[in-house]
């Protein structure tokens, strides 16, 4: 099947190519179509529990019932879901993606495009629904914890990934338990019905905060597969609500369930969440007949671990997983944890496109990298680092193309496709960042198999 569809993806090339020798005026979207990959099409029953595989591995998995017509109503029939799966470096620069997320870059894992039909009429997923994704791990790399991103479309300026926050294991704080050790009032009690609640009602109570606005990827180093860490944090609420002279200290429990301190430093961004919470309701003396707000010493006891991923709660995924999983891929694998060690599993809230990656972080000095270009052309030029799995792309600013925030001292393929005379033309070259401007591109007609030639081998 893979097979038959490259050659219909070259056939369709080369007759783009001569329809374009005919016409000097060609449109380079005329041949950002011949480039796209072709998607492949998976039939789905949408009345039963379903688990597919795209021919590169994806799997997808959708509980029935899932979809739904624009207006809201039920497909009838057959659903074809449409997927384009890009694991290639070839693929992703095909697709004319880039791996940034808010500026920041992505190391990727593969990018995957899910779009499901009933005939003509393009389904969407129905409201509270999710489905399950596999993305095949590289053999060389199965211990990087990877992130669920979803492609937004940046003012015509290419994708940019969000990150979804539910997706994955990932380090999530948890409350535990708060107390009031010194109410700072001698001789009164405290009204007990405003213990921690938000002036924002809208805000639900303090737990679910926590598990909702925690950022994790503000921490800086923390080890996901380690056992959960302790914490207790002493402050006073004043008068308005807000929390002030806060004092986190890590504690470890015992063979006894005791907690006891210990010296390390937590966090800073342990201290920077809790002095950003939103105000509480002020405390009040009970016996106090004005009820003037007060002071009050208080205490949080909270956790910092792992939230398991949203799919293994999902009862109708585990049993035709757990049923059909070894018939679909390989006998040897018969249950869910056979797969996560060969698969990056998620649970997706949105159809279109879908990025399995980490951020790529480095300690490197950023720059503006400059690539020199003649205007008129208007190119498509993107970076291909050598050492991550990782495509930016730039801006054109005249006549330089500019690449913001790139790491220096990076080896590089400058990939550069322009339109010229009717015909698409390539320039593949080797450089390495730095602040000197580029200045050496090199074009000349290509074929998709020399693209994937150049750009998918080192």
């Amino acid at each position: 099947m893979t097979n038959s569809i490259i050659s219909h993806s070259r056939l369709l090339w080369a007759i783009l190519l001569l329809l374009a020798a005919c016409s000097p005026e060609a449109d380079p979207e005329f041949f950002q179509t011949a480039l796209s990959l072709k998607p492949d099409t998976l039939l789905v029953d949408g009345a039963k529990d379903t688990l597919v595989y795209g021919p590169k591995g994806t799997g997808l998995f959708f509980e029935k019932e899932s979809f739904e017509m624009p207006d809201g109503s039920k497909p009838k029939g057959k659903i074809s879901i449409q997927i384009k799966e890009c694991y290639s470096l070839a693929d992703i620069l095909r697709e004319n993606l880039s791996t940034r997320s808010d500026g920041r870059l992505l190391e990727t894992r593969g990018m995957v495009n899910v779009q499901a039909f009933s005939g003509n009429q393009e389904l969407r997923l129905r409201k509270g629904k999710n489905f399950i994704i596999h993305f095949p791990k590289d053999a060389a790399d199965k211990e990087n914890p990877m992130n669920l991103f979803y492609g937004n479309n940046a003012d015509n300026q290419g994708i940019n990934w969000k990150l979804d926050n539910m997706s994955i294991l990932r380090p999530t704080a948890f409350m535990n338990g708060m107390s009031l050790p010194n109410y700072g009032i001698e001789d009164e009690l405290l009204d007990e019905s405003s213990y921690y609640d938000f002036q924002d009602k809208k805000l639900g109570d303090l737990y679910n905060y926590f598990r909702k606005y925690f950022d994790y990827t503000k921490l800086k180093s923390v080890n996901i597969d380690s056992s959960y860490k302790w914490y207790e944090a002493e402050f006073i609420v004043d008068k308005r609500g807000k929390l002030r002279n806060i004092q986190i200290t890590e504690k470890m429990e015992d063979t006894n369930g005791r907690y006891t301190p210990i010296k390390n430093i937590p966090d800073p961004y342990l201290y920077t969440f809790l002095e950003q919470l939103p105000s509480f309701m002020p405390f009040r003396s009970s016996v106090n007949k004005k009820s003037e707000p007060v002071e009050v010493e208080c205490l949080f006891l909270f956790s910092l671990g792992t939230s398991p991923p949203t799919y293994k709660n999902n009862e109708a995924y585990s049993r035709i997983f757990n049923q059909k999983y070894s018939a679909f891929k390989n006998s040897n694998i018969r249950s869910m944890n056979d797969a996560e060690l060969d698969n990056y599993i998620f649970s997706a809230s949105k159809l279109g496109w879908i990025n399995c990656d980490f951020f790529w972080e480095t300690k490197d000095e950023k720059i503006d990298y400059l690539v020199k270009v003649d205007p008129k052309t208007k190119p498509n030029i993107k970076l291909v680092f050598k050492d991550a799995k990782s495509i930016m792309d730039g801006n054109l600013d005249e006549d330089r193309y500019v690449f913001k925030d790139v790491p220096i001292n990076q080896d590089i393929k400058i990939v550069a496709i322009r339109f010229e005379g009717g015909k698409p033309l390539l320039s593949v070259s080797l450089a390495k960042t730095g602040k000197q401007i580029f200045d050496k591109l090199d074009y000349k007609e290509f074929t998709l198999d020399d693209l994937e030639r150049q750009i998918d081998l080192p």
